[in-house]
């Protein structure tokens, strides 16, 4: 309720300030006829000033037609009847939760037969954080709908190090431990935006589009087994390290609103976005664990707002 009545305070006095504006650009254009004869009754009949007259009245109408159709994104009970467009560019911040599934599989090397048996472990990562970024874009409009093609470079600090372990009897008896990290790079995105006007002031908006980034995954993992020495037995923790980055493809998909900021043309957004990434692949064929680990299709949930500045 609160943000409606601010709205209509905006509109009305908006109207206000360009009914006075137009008033005191011309006087005689709301005076009527009556009033021109009393200022100069016989000059009213002259031939010459008709045409003057007629003259001054096209080009304040020709000035006030202009005024209403002036290429503004969010104009009141005013939608353009041939496509216009501008060129946009903004600044974004939000919060996002990325997820992924981190699954292992190890064979056994040290079993007879070799290579006849295997660990697995799989288990869900999931890591939040902060994101900003940048965007620009195109954007067409005609009568309530509008189109656009973005392009937008975003940043997060979503890496965090995830501690598992298990236990699997067919292979070592005394568990392993590890840690995995998956670190996303700089996300460069392109995508398509469409909207429809519901009102001036409120732009609802569907997005969809591809992005791409240079991921990092990395684990390390460290197994404990039993030794005798001296026919006594010890406790031994072998380590293992591996990692791989990739340049990363995924989709875009999202929903948002769009509404005016009433600070010149430009204009605040509300936006949910859904991602969905390949997954990243780590294959170690070296000892002592010969075997690969997986981060399977990693996605990410975002919450955006963006400032952006249209210009006309």
């Amino acid at each position: 309720m609160y943000m409606k009545s601010v709205l209509a305070i905006s509109v009305l006095t908006a109207a206000t300030l360009f009914g006075s504006v137009g008033y005191a650009a011309d006087p005689l254009a709301d005076a009527g006829p009556d009033s021109a004869q009393q200022l100069d009754p016989v000059a009213e009949d002259h031939p010459h000033h008709k045409h003057h007259k007629h003259h001054r009245h096209h080009r304040h109408h020709r000035h006030h037609h202009h005024h209403h159709r002036a290429p503004q994104l969010f104009v009141d009970g005013w939608y353009p009847d041939e496509v216009e467009s501008n060129f946009l560019l903004g600044g974004e911040i939000g919060y996002v939760r990325q997820k992924e599934d981190f699954i292992t599989r190890f064979v056994g090397p040290h079993l007879t037969p070799p290579f006849s048996t295997y660990a697995s472990h799989s288990e869900n990562i999931s890591d939040g954080g902060v994101l900003f970024g940048i965007l620009a874009g195109w954007q067409w409009r005609y009568n309530r709908l509008l189109l656009g093609v973005e392009a937008n470079v975003d940043f997060d600090d979503t890496q965090t190090t995830h501690n598992f372990s298990f236990t699997d009897d067919l292979t070592w008896r005394h568990g392993m431990s590890g840690t995995a990290l998956y670190k996303r790079g700089d996300i460069y995105a392109l995508s398509f935006r469409g909207g429809y006007f519901v009102t001036p002031f409120f732009l609802p908006y569907l997005r969809a589009g591809v992005q791409v980034s240079h991921d990092e995954a990395s684990y390390q993992v460290f197994i404990t087994d039993s030794v005798l020495v001296d026919g006594d037995p010890f406790q031994v923790v072998r380590p293992d390290f591996s990692s791989r980055s990739k340049s990363i493809w995924g989709f875009v998909l999202g929903i948002g609103a769009e509404f005016p900021t009433y600070i010149g043309s430009s204009t605040l957004r509300f936006e949910y976005n859904f991602t969905r990434t390949e997954s990243l692949l780590i294959e170690d064929n070296q000892l002592p664990l010969i075997g690969n680990n997986k981060f399977r299709y990693p996605q990410s949930h975002i919450g955006k707002v963006a400032w952006v500045w249209n210009f006309m």
